[in-house]
């Protein structure tokens, strides 16, 4: 099984056995601890920046973030929301490919 293999069934395993808002919150907690993914602001920020610019974030943690990262950003908006960010966001050409992995995102039919 390959590594991205193993994420992804992480994610499905996680999404059936947590509850919704527990996870999030736990998401939440974790990205806010990643200082390397908001660099550029005040550490104090992070979990109001988390909540109030979500599409900003979202990109943000695409770009920038781990794997673990990418599935707790996913974890924490859900699925359509990640989804319909990333299709109507300019991406690095990495993080357009987390988001085809991840999500099936693949707007410029790169990946058809």
């Amino acid at each position: 099984m390959s590594a991205n293999s193993g994420h992804i069934a992480h994610l499905k395993k996680s999404s059936k056995k947590e509850s919704g808002k527990a996870s999030a919150g736990m998401a939440a907690d974790r990205l806010a601890n990643r200082r390397p993914l908001f660099w550029d602001i005040s550490p104090d920020y992070i979990k109001t920046a988390l909540r109030k610019n979500d599409d900003w974030a979202i990109v943000r943690i695409f770009q920038y973030g781990t794997l673990d990262d990418i599935l707790d950003c996913i974890e924490l908006y859900g699925k359509k929301k990640v989804t319909d960010v990333l299709s109507s966001s300019k991406l690095r050409p990495m993080a357009y490919a987390m988001g085809h992995l991840f999500l099936g995102v693949d707007t410029e039919g790169k990946y058809a």
